[in-house]
């Protein structure tokens, strides 16, 4: 383990993520990164380290919990900054998780050369829209344990120089049965308990934005309902295809979303 900022990092972990800041401050791009792992583990608590290293001002007003407030803060954010995305439990219906996938879609049109640091915790990498898990993920970090207590192990996965996409590989071969076996990892490393943010304001703003979002106060807002209306007109009248959804940056498991509910409606 390494210093760095008064944190200790793994540091073949630490090594890459400056290479990877260096990208991102000296060209036109976003950096975004998932963590994933079953609840417990530490996703959280490696996602505000991480938010420390590439985020000088980096704090607890740059986490969210709500599609909507994230994408607000998207549009708020300025460069280098770092924000994080995360699920907490409210992953626990189809409904929660399609509403998410959507604000992924928007997210990712909106980054692109803003040149932020954006991070999302989820249960699993399979539970997300393709788009993302395929196209736009730098970095995929797959907390574990071999029980409850053993927390603060984390396999790595991306594509370095000369090598395989391996999150892109680890999507296609392990969705069917959530399997993080092959490709083999780039490398495996551990990470401490220092939780960066004050735990105690954490978990309060953490509970506020899960009933929120469990009451149906969160909305992607009236731009997105808009633009899914369009979306499924063209869809009823041919007009938009699986051929030419791409060219609207709609990808195609959404648009097969959207065809669905077209067909039924």
């Amino acid at each position: 383990m390494v210093k760095y900022k008064d944190v200790y990092y793994d540091k073949y972990l630490l090594d890459n993520l400056e290479g990877f800041k260096r990208t991102v401050l000296n060209k036109n791009t976003s950096f975004v990164m998932v963590i994933d792992g079953r609840s417990g583990m530490g996703k959280t608590t490696l996602a505000n380290q991480l938010g420390h290293f590439f985020d000088d001002n980096y704090g607890i007003d740059k986490i969210f919990w709500e599609p909507r407030k994230f994408l607000e803060g998207l549009e708020k954010a300025k460069k280098g900054d770092f924000l994080l995305f995360d699920e907490a439990m409210i992953l626990s219906s189809r409904s929660a998780m399609s509403e998410i996938n959507r604000m992924v879609v928007m997210a990712m049109s909106m980054i692109r050369s803003k040149q932020l640091f954006i991070c999302f915790c989820v249960n699993s990498i399979f539970d997300l829209d393709r788009n993302l898990a395929l196209s736009r993920a730098d970095f995929l970090l797959h907390v574990y344990g071999d029980n409850l207590g053993d927390r603060g192990n984390f396999t790595a996965f991306f594509r370095a120089k000369g090598d395989i996409d391996r999150i892109k590989s680890l999507y296609l071969r392990g969705k069917k049965y959530y399997s993080y076996s092959q490709p083999r990892a780039n490398f495996f490393g551990s990470f401490g308990k220092r939780f960066i943010v004050d735990e105690n304001e954490y978990e309060k703003r953490k509970q506020a934005g899960v009933n929120s979002f469990l009451k149906g106060d969160s909305s992607l807002g009236k731009r997105e309902k808009k633009y899914r209306k369009v979306c499924k007109n063209m869809i009823k009248f041919g007009l938009l295809t699986r051929g030419n959804c791409e060219k609207m940056d709609l990808p195609q498991s959404t648009f097969a979303d959207m065809r669905d509910e077209t067909e039924e409606e």
